[in-house]
């Protein structure tokens, strides 16, 4: 039995029937896809260059440098551990998996970012592989394109852009796809078992995202499906379980558990919220719940897009309309719905249901009826483009102000000039890659003041700091007593953000550093 016909038994258009291996001979070269990832690929090369570090990317970075420069996994820009405690964060799997990649090319934002490109990259090739699969007769180049533009949306591009873990629960469900289109045979399951291994350690929001995707896998195939299924759940829950015992070993377990089943993020803790402080928040999500598709202008357009590709095709495919129902629904709106209510649903989950969403409208324009396919697909490459121009041009409005002030290399030549050896520094985030790479610890503004590590324990031992000129007071204050007195200052005329200045708690180490030739 094809893919096609398990997947959506039937769906396959006359056109495709008549022309597909003259498509083939036209479009057979996988370059196209090459060709078309060039779009968000140039995007990516200009977005490192002006796209400045953030909050994120310190706090999901830190643990990995941290194993790179010997100290251990462990983060300084974590708000609920100290630093000689086992990591145990959102994602660990993203942090450890950049620790070996700092040790092989070195430490920085380049390298951090480069790891998500590659990433992508190798998401991209296994989503082609798995389109090519279920759709062999659907034109080459409209695949690239759809994959390419999937990369272009609004909240992708944050993801691509940034050094997260977003982008490795794409790879992993780009290889469950690949995976599952291929022909059963006996390394199916074990891969199954692999990825749902790999599900656990690479965003605890993934595990409620695989289960939500799994119940729609088994709503719309049914009986057939359960075996493969059933071995990524085995992998899902032999890593929990490891990971469990860790903790247990380490003594970490009740923190683990309070954070991540008692947080406000949580349904758990919401309901807790709401039973003991009456708080109705949750309840509010749930009637609100609509909205969260129009948070990203380039999903809402797809959406449109694929409701009218139904429309169009909605008689000629009545005998699969539960297939088609099932999948749209399923996994352009209920995982992500699933996920808003569980716990959240921020911009950089987005790729959750835009790659769906793009992919599936793809997927049904290419097989309307006759004449409707044509307009089907000029429809789909005109709303894909007007989508990824939504999402780069975000991205590069957002880059405008730091072009304008200059390269962002300057900026971090000068942060990392500023740290001796061994320093202990309190850094906001635009130079935290910089000055991480020339101090012994870099604590950030994400650091501690939470119930489990009140305050900055460390924050008397720290001795440079090297923040915004705005938050200059604020983390004085955070500091306690100096003397602090200004060592050197970036001016950041046209960016605010890059108006930066340092100050040393004792200057005599400075100038030694100084007098005997090193960086002062």
């Amino acid at each position: 039995m094809s893919v096609q016909a398990v997947m959506a038994p039937g769906l396959q258009a006359p056109a495709e029937q008549a022309s597909a291996p003259a498509r083939a001979r036209t479009w057979g070269s996988s370059g196209w896809l090459l060709l078309c990832l060039a779009v968000p690929a140039a995007a990516v090369f200009f977005g490192y260059a002006y796209f400045l570090p953030w909050i994120d990317e310190g706090q999901f970075v830190d643990p990995g440098a941290s194993w790179h420069f010997g100290q251990g996994f462990t983060s300084s820009a974590w708000p609920y551990q100290r630093p000689d405690e086992l990591f145990f964060g959102n994602a660990p799997g993203f942090p450890a998996l950049l620790g070996v990649w700092f040790d092989l090319f070195g430490f920085g934002l380049l390298q951090a970012r480069a790891l998500v490109w590659l990433q992508a990259l190798v998401a991209a090739g296994l989503l082609w592989v798995g389109m090519r699969r279920q759709a062999p007769g659907m034109d080459p180049l409209f695949t690239a394109f759809a994959l390419a533009m999937c990369f272009c949306g609004w909240g992708v591009t944050l993801s691509l852009w940034s050094a997260r873990y977003d982008l490795q629960g794409l790879l992993l469900a780009a290889a469950a796809f690949a995976v599952w289109t291929g022909a059963a045979g006996s390394l199916q399951r074990p891969a199954a078992f692999l990825l749902g291994a790999a599900v656990f350690p690479s965003g605890f929001h993934l595990v409620v995202a695989a289960v939500l995707a799994a119940a729609v896998v088994l709503f719309v195939l049914g009986r057939s499906a359960w075996p493969r299924l059933a071995w990524g759940a085995a992998g899902l829950a032999a890593c929990a379980l490891l990971w469990m015992l860790g903790l247990a070993l380490d003594g970490q377990l009740k923190k683990f558990i309070y954070l991540t089943f008692g947080s406000q993020h949580t349904l758990s803790g919401q309901l807790a919220q709401l039973v003991v402080q009456g708080d109705p928040g949750v309840m509010g999500k749930v009637r609100n719940g609509w909205r969260f598709v129009l948070q990203d202008p380039s999903w809402t357009l797809v959406c449109a897009l694929l409701a009218g590709v139904l429309a169009l095709g909605w008689r000629a495919w009545a005998p699969q309309r539960r297939q088609i129902l099932g999948w749209v629904l399923g996994l352009v709106l209920f995982v992500p719905l699933g996920l808003l209510v569980v716990g959240k649903f921020p911009p950089y989950y987005i790729w959750i249901g835009y790659f769906p969403a793009v992919l599936l409208a793809a997927w049904l324009a290419d097989r309307l009826p006759g004449r409707l396919r044509s307009a089907g697909i000029s429809a789909s490459v005109l709303v894909f483009a007007l989508a990824a121009a939504i999402g780069v041009g975000q991205r590069l409005g957002e880059a405008r102000s730091t072009l304008a002030a200059g390269d962002y290399g300057r900026f971090a030549a000068w942060a990392g000039h500023v740290p001796v050896a061994g320093d202990l520094v309190f850094s906001d985030f635009e130079a935290y890659f910089a000055a991480r790479a020339a101090a012994g610890r870099v604590f950030t503004p994400t650091y501690g003041q939470t119930r489990l590590v009140p305050g900055i324990p460390e924050a008397g031992r720290i001795t440079l700091l090297l923040v915004q000129r705005r938050n200059l007071d604020k983390y004085l204050t955070l500091m306690g007593p100096g003397p602090w007195k200004v060592v050197s200052r970036h001016e950041g005329a046209k960016d605010p953000r890059l108006d930066y200045v340092a100050l040393r708690r004792d200057d005599t180490r400075t100038a030694t550093a100084c007098a005997a030739g090193t960086r002062c």
